[in-house]
């Protein structure tokens, strides 16, 4: 039987609080990357290319006209966006990453799209299907429209973009939408009436690859861990035409800030690991005292 003395107790309580600063650290990490990400996902010239290759609705558009079709009241460089937290469901709030409007091009009764992203870290295993996720959401972006007058229903699009995905699953883009199947009888219903859901899971990758101008590298380079917020910087603006704004290179150097900080590349794990050797190590120590 182990009997741990005073000094060992001393030792082990040290070492979990240690341990308990250091993930409270790595914690304020995690939000201050998670905010400098939706930051930087608002901007509306970013989004555009997102909807380009995302959407069939933009995607004959150019990207100056996707952008005329974000928020179009509005003359800002990000989005303003909707209200992120949802109250829809009793005792069930959720709140989501970003959320706004965009305008379908060509259309005279216009009642638009309503669009939400989501950055996700998928470095931790969130212990269920994303998928699952992504639909409960979508569910909820028509639900929370609480209108009596199914015909002013928008349509709802939800896309998650996945950052630290395992590698057999990076560099992968899946789309799940609603489509009419005629069981019986050649009737059909216009494909706007039902096509009112569309979800898309786009796992990034880690290196990317040179000459390649898609939304993937756009999202991989943007995203990565490899890259200084001046690689970033002449990429988007040689790569994509993009131009930073002061306040664009600001969030994007914030960025890189936090996902070079405790937060990155799985030092967590190493501190987890480092922990437990410790208190292993204190043990020892205290039943040699």
């Amino acid at each position: 039987t182990f009997k741990a003395n005073k000094k060992s107790e001393g030792g082990i309580m040290m070492i979990q609080t240690i341990y308990a600063d250091e993930l409270d650290i790595i914690e304020r990490l995690r939000k201050q990357y998670d905010e400098s990400c939706k930051k930087i996902l608002s901007n509306k010239t970013i989004l555009a290319h997102i909807m380009k290759e995302s959407l069939k609705e933009y995607e004959s558009l150019s990207i100056p006209e996707i952008i005329s079709c974000i928020e179009p009241e509005t003359n800002e460089e990000s989005i303003i966006g909707l209200p992120t937290e949802d109250i829809t469901v009793s005792g069930a709030k959720t709140v989501y990453d970003l959320l706004y409007c965009a305008a379908l091009p060509n259309k005279e009764e216009d009642i638009g799209i309503m669009i939400n992203l989501e950055a996700q870290d998928l470095s931790r295993n969130p212990g269920y299907p994303l998928v699952k996720r992504l639909m409960y959401y979508l569910a909820r972006h028509l639900v929370r429209q609480k209108t009596g007058r199914y015909r002013k229903l928008r349509k709802v699009v939800c896309i998650f973009i996945c950052m630290n995905a395992p590698k057999k699953s990076q560099n992968s883009i899946n789309g799940y939408q609603m489509e009419e199947i005629a069981i019986r009888g050649e009737l059909h219903e216009k494909e706007e009436d039902y096509d009112l859901m569309e979800g898309m899971i786009i796992r990034l990758k880690e290196k990317v690859e040179d000459g390649r101008k898609d939304m993937m590298n756009l999202l991989s380079s943007l995203f990565s861990l490899e890259e200084s917020a001046e690689e970033k910087k002449e990429k988007l603006e040689k790569g994509y035409g993009i131009l930073m704004t002061r306040k664009m290179e600001k969030e994007v150097k914030e960025m890189c800030n936090f996902s070079q900080g405790v937060y990155s590349r799985g030092i967590k794990e190493g501190i987890e690991q480092g922990i437990g050797q410790g208190i292993k190590q204190g043990i020892k120590q205290g039943t040699e005292l």
